[in-house]
């Protein structure tokens, strides 16, 4: 009878054991120290507001900001939440998923801690909201909605925009960025290390259609964006924007060649 009692008494004491340590001995500010000190970097770096513990080692976050160095933000989550998945714990594959809000959108995944991953699927996320794109000299609208892999700092981003209203670009040396043309982007993109590079990279509208290729660097922009129009682009006199990169008739190739990052820091 004292060995039953002992079974059912000892789980219950070392849940007891393991809330008290939780709500007790981790404070919110250990927890903030922590979030906020696992971006090395002094361009970037992250703020939070409104950490509250949970039950079931559950955690709740009001707001987690990405912002540069000069306070300029980049990217928000909103309502955070995380919790451990037990049964992962058990099967020594642990996982923290989470679910929260960016920019009006959703956003749902999982840490896995043992191989350092993270898993990410979000949509529904508007354009306008996002200020990191302002910060390269892109503006408009349009649902975007990603997933994204990464696996000790390396992985695939699929990045899928619909019913796009941007706005044409002007870039460095007074190039012409013709975004207004296209409402379906589609993009795979590879994260090595210090480098994103564009595996694909699509761009649709109304008779035209247009690629982005090359790789992205801490250190600038080695791009290139092909442009492809046909018989029924209803905005031909528009060409004359972007004559100086034709190629051949129908084929104009505009570089996207940056030493430095608008906005860079």
């Amino acid at each position: 009878m004292k060995i039953i009692l002992i079974l059912i008494l000892l789980p219950i004491s070392i849940l007891f054991l393991i809330f008290g340590v939780w709500f007790i001995a981790v404070p919110e500010d250990m927890i903030d120290g922590y979030i906020t000190n696992s971006v090395k970097s002094d361009k970037v770096k992250l703020k939070t507001e409104g950490i509250k513990k949970g039950f079931f080692l559950s955690l709740n976050i009001q707001k987690i900001e990405l912002k540069r160095a000069d306070e300029t933000p980049l990217i928000a989550f909103d309502n955070l939440h995380i919790k451990p998945d037990f049964t992962s714990f058990i099967k020594l594959k642990p996982q923290l998923p989470f679910s929260g809000q960016i920019h009006s959108g959703s956003v749902q995944g999982f840490y896995d801690i043992r191989r350092e991953a993270v898993m990410l699927n979000a949509g529904d996320i508007k354009l306008q909201n996002l200020s990191a794109l302002k910060i390269v000299n892109i503006e408009g609208d349009g649902n975007l909605s990603v997933k994204m892999e990464i696996i000790k700092g390396e992985g695939n981003i699929l990045l899928n925009v619909k019913d796009a209203s941007l706005k044409t670009t002007f870039l460095q040396g007074g190039y012409v960025l013709p975004l207004n043309w296209f409402n379906d982007i589609k993009g795979l993109l590879a994260v090595k290390k210090n480098i994103l590079e564009v595996k694909s990279f699509t761009l649709e509208g109304e008779g035209v259609y247009a690629r982005i290729k090359g790789n992205v660097t801490s250190d600038g922009a080695d791009l290139s964006m092909e442009v492809m129009p046909d018989a029924s682009f209803k905005k031909s006199s528009l060409l004359m924007l972007i004559s100086p990169f034709q190629v051949s008739p129908g084929y104009y190739v505009i570089p996207i060649k940056l030493k430095e990052l608008p906005g860079k820091v």
